[in-house]
């Protein structure tokens, strides 16, 4: 098993599918150490989950995918050639797996599944379940909507990678 930052280095983010490496760092940053219940929802490959299970190795790390374009045992076997052992697949929506949550259910959450506004109320969703929150591509999002967003925490930090997608972080 490699450490997380240099799983991060090795990553090839060209395809527009993969979260910039410089943004999967930065969620690393924030779960590294950490003994959490994390949910990933839209892992795709499962690039960045490989990333946040090896930097919380004592988290449990939950990653919801539709496996429309990465099939389940595909994202499995990336999983167990990295290493990591503390993820669980879910495959279907984001949407349907947030209404089994609860409020307060996870310590964080990492929202890359569908996008902009059809995605808002999955934002709010994961507002009530997580302490922290961090969606990709938020400025896909309208104004209204992202502030709408931000105020829902104590702190938020947003963070545009070379590409222009916008990392939002917020912090209860």
């Amino acid at each position: 098993m490699t450490g997380w930052k240099e799983f991060v280095d090795s990553i090839d983010d060209s395809d527009p599918m993969t979260t910039a490496k410089e943004h999967i760092g930065l969620i690393c940053e924030v779960v590294q150490g950490q003994t959490w219940s994390i949910l990933e929802l839209g892992s795709h490959a499962g690039i960045s989950t490989t990333a946040i299970a090896l930097a919380a190795p004592e988290s449990k790390v939950i990653s919801v995918d539709l496996c429309d374009t990465v099939l389940e045992a595909t994202r499995v076997g990336y999983w167990d050639s990295a290493g990591v052992t503390n993820i669980t697949p879910v495959a279907g929506t984001a949407e349907g797996f947030l209404r089994t949550c609860l409020p307060g259910q996870f310590d964080f959450v990492f929202h890359d599944a569908v996008h902009g506004p059809p995605a808002f109320s999955e934002y709010l969703a994961c507002v009530e379940i997580a302490g922290i929150l961090f969606i990709h591509d938020f400025e896909q999002l309208p104004e209204d909507m992202r502030n709408a967003i931000r105020a829902k925490f104590r702190l938020s930090k947003t963070d545009a990678d070379a590409k222009g997608r916008v990392l939002f972080g917020g912090w209860k």
